[in-house]
């Protein structure tokens, strides 16, 4: 009987693990896929890199999601009045006049990479978000309480879950890269992981930096932990 309990038990960790370990590998696999169309964006529209991984993340639960697979939509961006391209229906929080939920029309893309494109043209070209691009391009923090603010959303940690994901994951490295010179910036993302990893376990870490290639604009002091604790209200 133990033998069989503690098989179960184990088997549980396992199945516990391998969910857990799943979802990160598809965040990495995400921040992989579309990191350099992050990085594009941010240098042409000013738009933190680290906000549209962590809001394509969010949206499209990582390339997963039912709009991301049947609309190529990974930000979860509804049709309103001036789309006139494709669209895809599903529920969301539209109520019609009898507060009944019906269906919501949403932008439908032929590519993912469309989707990005219309993410960015959208914050730009929409006066309700005009006041974010006031803001420093590398504070994400803000950006994302800012996004929050001018109704970007309705989820009510909307902003925190950005935030959350954004130094979970490490996203802001991407806001210091530029993508015109920058040289395999996921591979520079996986050196920064894998250094910060390794300073968790030691005992000098505020002696430790380390010196990324010239195109990567900075040095990182890897010891030190990112500053956004500091701007948060």
């Amino acid at each position: 009987m133990k033998k069989i309990l503690a098989l179960i038990l184990f088997s549980s960790i396992g199945v516990c693990g391998l969910f857990s370990q799943s979802y990160k590998q598809k965040v990495t696999d995400y921040i992989r896929k579309y990191n350099h169309i992050a990085l594009e964006n941010k240098d042409r529209f000013n738009i933190p890199a680290s906000i549209i991984l962590a809001q394509g993340i969010l949206e499209s639960n990582a390339g997963y999601g039912m709009l991301a697979d049947s609309a190529n939509n990974h930000f979860g961006i509804k049709c309103k009045d001036q789309w006139l391209g494709m669209v895809y229906y599903k529920e969301d929080d539209d109520l019609d006049t009898l507060g009944n939920l019906t269906l919501s029309c949403f932008r439908k893309y032929d590519t993912p990479e469309e989707s990005f494109a219309d993410h960015s043209l959208f914050l730009t070209g929409n006066p309700r978000y005009a006041r974010l691009f006031l803001l420093d391009k590398n504070d994400y923090v803000s950006w994302a309480e800012g996004l929050k603010q001018c109704g970007y959303a309705t989820a009510p940690h909307y902003a925190k879950t950005l935030i959350d994901l954004i130094e979970r994951f490490n996203l802001n490295v991407f806001d210091n890269m530029d993508a015109s010179v920058a040289e395999n910036p996921f591979e520079i993302y996986l050196t920064y992981n894998f250094i910060q990893t390794q300073l968790q376990s030691t005992n000098n870490k505020d002696q430790l930096s380390v010196s990324l290639p010239d195109y990567y604009q900075g040095t990182f002091s890897l010891g030190e932990n990112n500053k956004s604790e500091e701007t948060k209200n």
